[in-house]
């Protein structure tokens, strides 16, 4: 009876076992399907391409990186092909990182070079700026100087933050390739011509920039530039020629490396964030589908929330990696245009206004371009609610699950998804926009009129000094 009782004892332990292996694989294979369903129309795009052989292999990253520093693997990522001309172009100028762990490891022949020069030239103008001021004394020249200043030091710095989180840059943005953009009719390669676009812009942009600071550089003085730039030094016994060339030089250099580091990192951030706001589009219009329909079931309201958390994730990431890069680009943008516009009110010298002016312009676009899509991301967030309150409405309040995923949707998006920001300083939306620009324009009105008084008063004192003069002649 023992024996008996012991062996049935046995045998219905090994069966309960068998039923918890088989519980176990059935849900291992379900959150495999489920993870096989979170699968863009991007990365499937991009397996055909690869399958075609329109796309190299080492052009493309994964987008599940068990290995944060396995930056080759050859599986598809949507994001990381629709990026492809801007990764080209970065890594050709050497703001392209090679995938390893520590920093100095990841700067490549160029990447050196680009370092280097950026430090070297930032320490340079800090001392010239300096140096310059207490020659001269010329606060035109002082304003200028400050420019420069802060425009090679801010891109010194947001050089080596991106090559510091270039893996978590790299991460945030193949994680969007992973959101379901065919559930909302969205395709994640839509993006890819108006990233082009940027990039060719960029470009344009280079080429006018050096075609401009050459002609500037040719119709200036030798000694003129020595003594912004080059501390002053005496060039009277150098060759014309040989000091042409040394200013050519510098000027290519700094158009070849500081500007082109510049305008690309911004480049890269201006595409991440187009990225993400296509991300937003794609959950909107999932959720305004849902919407159309009669009623939801419990899975629908389960996945709708899951989605949002998956986005809520993205955003996260995105900010995370270039919120203090957005905060130098932008403080940078609005002290450069304080300066130059200081600049345009005290200027004797006609080529100081027109450069100030050209620059002013360049930095508004800059500014224009950065917020706007940042903002779009805000935006479509902000539209999250009411769409939530309308799939609620929807509900079928009778079944305990429907209505707890719908209290659970209408709890979470109450409060707003966290937005692209600067450092959390300042959120980067619409209404962000409207504040500096009308900071801006305050700024300028009362320095115009600050101006106009000076010299009214200047003027004033020249008319009694000569009157005095006018009459102590007289009566000598």
């Amino acid at each position: 009876m023992d024996a008996n009782h012991d062996s049935n004892s046995i045998n219905s332990s090994i069966a309960e076992r068998r039923v918890k292996s088989s519980r176990v694989e059935r849900v291992s294979t379900a959150k495999s399907e489920r993870r096989l369903s979170i699968v863009s129309c991007s990365s499937l795009v991009a397996r055909h391409l690869l399958a075609n052989g329109k796309v190299q292999p080492e052009d493309v990253f994964s987008i599940e990186d068990n290995d944060p520093t396995n930056l080759t693997d050859h599986q598809d990522s949507g994001t990381l092909i629709v990026l492809k001309n801007l990764i080209w172009s970065m890594r050709i100028l050497g703001l392209w990182p090679k995938p390893h762990p520590t920093f100095f490891g990841r700067l490549n022949p160029q990447g050196w070079v680009v370092f280097v020069y950026l430090h070297i030239y930032a320490v340079h103008n800090v001392i010239n700026w300096l140096f310059t001021y207490y020659k001269y004394s010329d606060f035109t020249i002082f304003l200028e100087n400050a420019s420069m200043v802060i425009r090679t030091g801010a891109t010194a710095v947001t050089f080596d933050l991106f090559y510091l989180k270039f893996l978590e840059s790299i991460r945030s943005v193949k994680q969007l390739g992973g959101f379901p953009f065919e559930e909302g009719g969205i395709c994640l390669m839509e993006l890819k011509t108006p990233i082009n676009i940027i990039v060719l812009a960029s470009w344009i942009y280079l080429a006018m920039v050096l075609g401009f600071t050459s002609w500037s550089t040719a119709t200036m003085g030798v000694q003129k530039f020595m003594d912004y730039y080059f501390y002053g030094f005496r060039v009277g016994h150098v060759n014309a020629v040989v000091m042409r060339f040394l200013m050519a030089g510098v000027w290519i250099a700094h158009i070849g490396i500081t500007l082109t580091a510049e305008i690309f990192l911004k480049s890269f951030y201006v595409a991440s964030c187009l990225l993400l706001g296509k991300t937003a589009r794609a959950y909107n219009a999932m959720v305004s589908h849902l919407g159309e329909q009669d009623d939801l079931t419990g899975e629908e309201m389960n996945r709708v929330n899951k989605l949002h958390t998956q986005l809520t994730d993205l955003v996260h990431g995105v900010d995370k990696t270039f919120t203090i890069k957005a905060f130098i680009w932008i403080s940078t943008i609005f002290l450069n245009l304080c300066i130059k516009i200081g600049i345009i009110c005290i200027a004797t010298d006609p080529s100081w206004v027109s450069n100030a002016s050209l620059d002013i312009i360049n930095y508004l676009v800059i500014f224009i371009v950065i917020s706007l899509t940042a903002a779009d991301v805000s935006l479509q967030c902000e539209v999250l609610l009411p769409l939530a309150h309308r799939l609620a409405a929807k509900a079928d309040m009778k079944n305990l699950t429907v209505l707890y995923q719908a209290k659970l949707m209408i709890a979470k998006m109450s409060h707003p998804i966290a937005k692209l920001t600067g450092w959390k300083c300042f959120v980067l939306d619409r209404p962000f926009i409207l504040t500096i620009t009308g900071t801006i324009l305050t700024y300028s009105v009362v320095l115009m009129q600050m101006s106009r008084s000076m010299a009214a008063q200047s003027n004033s004192k020249n008319m009694i000094n000569g009157t005095n003069i006018v009459a102590k002649n007289n009566t000598i």
